[in-house]
């Protein structure tokens, strides 16, 4: 079974879409939704909810105020200022470290479990989906992803039909990406020609290629710069990564995801046909037909790939992901 990661860096450039179009072209395959500060895969993946359960992470503090002796050691010690002047404690302030409640001379700090949001374990045709709700303002987004990877694996040890799983990725290069790209065996990244979208590729690809991770792509809305999509495909040649496929704007994106559809139920256009494409490269990766990316060097020490899209990563600064 290969687990593949569709990331991008920047946020908005169609993870989620391609996500569920490739999941769409499966006999068997699992889903699971690592955006959990944003999950939407759920929008246009067709499930049925099986089991919910609660996220717990951290605690809730309060103050007993029959117990309180209002001698401000708690207040002094706290380094988030989340207890108040008449000692109240802003939940949303408090970190949880539990410094008050060790300290509190009359053990009138107490605590319970703290739920952050909701896990879900859903079904669809092609098999089982995991997906989450994180509550406003919460936290720990990389635990809430690795504990649904977790389940996934569970899972997917019941049923050695499914040989892929298909990770939708969150934007960025913190911690909820590093959760869910750790251990993948590929990552397709989609990225699309604009500045920023190139800005963030050059630091996914630095961070991929810490994790040693086979990487695709694929440029959607390609056709928006013509000039930026061929930088882009300079830079995946000279840096090794395997170039899947060009996509270009395509609307019926946009009227699928209105019908709760994915793209590959609403249309058999030139975008379907896009889209067959990457996915034939992945299941020849899938079925290890598909060869490794060569050994490349750092951006850092100056390889040919630093000059291919030149005018974005001229200054080293721009690109470091440490």
């Amino acid at each position: 079974m290969k687990e593949i990661a569709i990331i991008s860096g920047k946020g908005g450039t169609g993870k989620t879409s391609i996500t569920a179009a490739l999941a769409g072209l499966e006999k068997k395959c699992s889903m699971v939704d690592c955006d959990v500060d944003g999950a939407n895969l759920s929008l246009i993946a067709k499930h049925e909810v099986l089991e919910e359960e609660d996220f717990v992470q951290g605690d809730n503090f309060s103050i007993d105020e029959e117990l309180c002796s209002a001698c401000g050691k708690c207040r002094s010690l706290c380094r988030f200022n989340a207890i108040s002047k008449d000692f109240i404690i802003n939940p949303i302030f408090c970190e949880g470290c539990g410094v008050c409640a060790f300290f509190c001379p009359t053990q009138a700090i107490s605590h319970e479990e703290k739920v952050s949001g909701k896990i879900f374990s859903s079904h669809t045709e092609r098999g089982p989906f995991f997906h989450a709700r994180l509550g406003i303002g919460e936290g720990n987004t990389g635990k809430l992803v690795s504990q649904l990877r977790k389940k996934n694996s569970i899972e997917l040890r019941k049923n050695e039909e499914i040989l892929v799983t298909y990770l939708d990725g969150p934007p960025g290069t913190g911690c909820p990406l590093i959760a869910t790209i750790t251990g993948v065996h590929a990552a397709l990244i989609v990225t699309e020609p604009s500045v920023s979208a190139i800005h963030d590729l050059v630091r996914l690809e630095e961070l991929c290629r810490k994790f040693k991770i086979k990487m695709f792509l694929c440029i959607n809305r390609a056709d928006i710069n013509e000039a930026l999509s061929q930088d882009i495909e300079l830079f995946s040649r000279d840096r090794g990564i395997t170039f899947t496929e060009r996509i270009n704007y395509d609307p019926l994106f946009l009227k699928a995801q209105k019908e709760g559809m994915n793209i590959m139920d609403f249309t058999e256009n030139e975008t379907a046909v896009a889209i067959r494409n990457i996915h034939s490269r992945l299941s020849d990766f899938i079925k290890g037909k598909d060869h490794e990316s060569p050994e490349v060097p750092s951006i850092h020490e100056g390889s040919s790939g630093e000059k291919s899209i030149c005018k974005f990563v001229e200054k080293p600064e721009y690109v470091g992901v440490l």
